[in-house]
């Protein structure tokens, strides 16, 4: 009996270490810039472990066993002086082949301009920041 005991945990302890786990890499770069990377920037999302971007701008999440391929994560990209561009790419699906998910950012004071050139148009309607950060 203990010998089929000790056979059951080390089977799940094995099934646990070749179980795949669901990756998420990326890109943060910044708008306008002909690609460049940013560095330095906190990304996270539930149930992976946070990571900052590399010198390259590249990041990879790594997901808890019960993420697979095809659930929706919701990221926060944080980096001090930034904003996100479009806050609905946030919204992941995991790939089965983790590809690169490129994420835009630009400087607060250039999102600033933007949002006040949008108001000071008549066609466009007026943003606000919240439409920003509804997520």
């Amino acid at each position: 009996m203990k010998k089929l005991i000790l056979l059951l945990i080390c089977l799940c302890i094995a099934e646990d270490c070749f179980a795949e786990k669901a990756v998420l890499r990326g890109l943060v770069v910044l708008q306008n810039s002909n690609g460049q990377s940013v560095s330095g920037a906190q990304i996270s999302a539930f149930d992976a472990n946070a990571q900052t971007s590399d010198s390259s701008g590249r990041f990879e999440l790594v997901f808890a066993a019960n993420k697979k391929a095809g659930d929706k994560v919701v990221l926060s990209v944080q980096k001090q002086g930034l904003e996100v561009v479009n806050r609905k790419e946030l919204d992941v699906i995991i790939p089965a082949n983790p590809d690169d998910k490129v994420i835009q950012v630009l400087e607060d004071e250039k999102m600033d301009k933007l949002l006040k050139a949008a108001q000071e148009e008549d066609s466009i309607p007026a943003p606000c920041r919240s439409d920003f950060e509804e997520y």
